[in-house]
């Protein structure tokens, strides 16, 4: 586990979310003390804030990528397939409207 990570934080572990895990993550903030041998706060050395991690603005359309998922499933269940892919991308400027990999 990365020194960064606490326990409770979520990591994108796949897709989008793994692309992008380093910009969309900020940083912890803390409280920063000197403290004696039995925990004791001796002296308040300051707060460090938190950063907010970045934004991500995606162009999938959530309709056609319920209706891609959709379709395969059906064209896997039909043809006896056990795997398919299909991805929706807007001629007029390269986006991806929607995208699907199917396993069953």
């Amino acid at each position: 586990m990365h020194p960064e990570y606490l326990l409770t934080d979520t990591i994108g572990k796949q897709g989008i979310e793994k692309s992008y895990e380093s910009a969309l993550r900020g940083q912890h903030g803390f409280h920063q003390a000197e403290v004696d041998a039995f925990g004791h706060v001796n002296k308040e050395l300051g707060i460090v804030q938190p950063v907010p991690g970045g934004d991500l603005m995606l162009n999938v359309d959530s309709d056609l990528q319920k209706k891609l998922f959709d379709t395969l499933q059906e064209l896997l269940d039909k043809r006896e397939l056990k795997q398919a892919a299909a991805i929706a991308i807007d001629p007029r400027n390269g986006a991806v409207r929607a995208r699907e990999f199917a396993e069953f």
